[in-house]
């Protein structure tokens, strides 16, 4: 029975790695006594367990292969700033002794996207998009299954949480109002930029293991209005 259970652990290394914990080493060997001594597998002949058994133990311990349990999104109060595009107007008041005001109307569009940075303990940081083509690693070389599944479950929590589709923009209208001097010719930039909001994707798996998987996602627009006097 030593034996076996050796073989068995060298079979769950292999499948899983060095650090799979001892409550999911437990619980494999816990469904393969459940098998029938018929299989081979407890047999209490002190031989190596046969290689249809190994089959069986094999496909046993990787249904116990790591697995998305539970994901939270957490905002935190971090905001950035991304430089977006710039506009100009001129008002050419140099040929008048009167004070000018002028008003212009100025918008931008944008699209609502997020960026999500992977890290984690084994793995080099990656700016990845909307399609969050993560292929991450738990650390120990033991890789999360269903990795498709991963990365719908990430979209679908950041998606529900800020109400973000494919087709959603968010948009800024508003007015600038500037007064000019006489004989003055008059420069006025709009810096457009794009604020961000920061957060965290909390990612628990079947192991209780946690990872934090920071991201932000576009939360507005504003800009910058810079005036220059010839």
């Amino acid at each position: 029975m030593l034996r076996m259970k050796k073989e068995i652990e060298l079979i769950i290394e292999e499948e899983l790695g060095k650090d799979c914990p001892s409550f999911v080493r437990d619980e494999i060997f816990e469904n393969v006594q459940k098998l029938s001594p018929l299989d081979g597998i407890l047999s209490i002949l002190p031989l190596p367990i046969t290689k249809s058994a190994k089959v069986i133990v094999r496909n046993i311990v990787k249904t116990f292969y790591p697995k998305i349990s539970k994901i939270n999104v957490v905002e935190i109060q971090k905001q950035s700033e991304e430089f977006l595009s710039m506009e100009s107007r001129v008002v050419d008041n140099s040929k008048s002794q009167n004070l000018v005001k002028r008003k212009f109307a100025v918008n931008k569009e944008s699209a609502q996207t997020y960026i999500t940075s992977l890290t984690a303990t084994t793995t080099t940081k990656n700016e990845l998009t909307n399609s969050l083509g993560l292929g991450f690693d738990w650390g120990g070389g033991v890789k999360v299954s269903g990795s498709d599944e991963v990365k719908s479950a990430i979209d679908k929590s950041l998606q529900q949480e800020y109400s973000i589709s494919e087709t959603k923009k968010i948009n800024l209208e508003d007015e600038i109002i500037v007064e000019v001097q006489p004989q003055t010719r008059t420069k006025i930039f709009v810096h457009w930029k794009l604020i961000w909001q920061h957060g965290i994707v909390k990612v628990l798996d079947s192991w209780k293991r946690e990872i934090e998987i920071p991201f932000k996602i576009c939360s507005k627009i504003t800009f910058d209005q810079e005036v220059i006097d010839e």
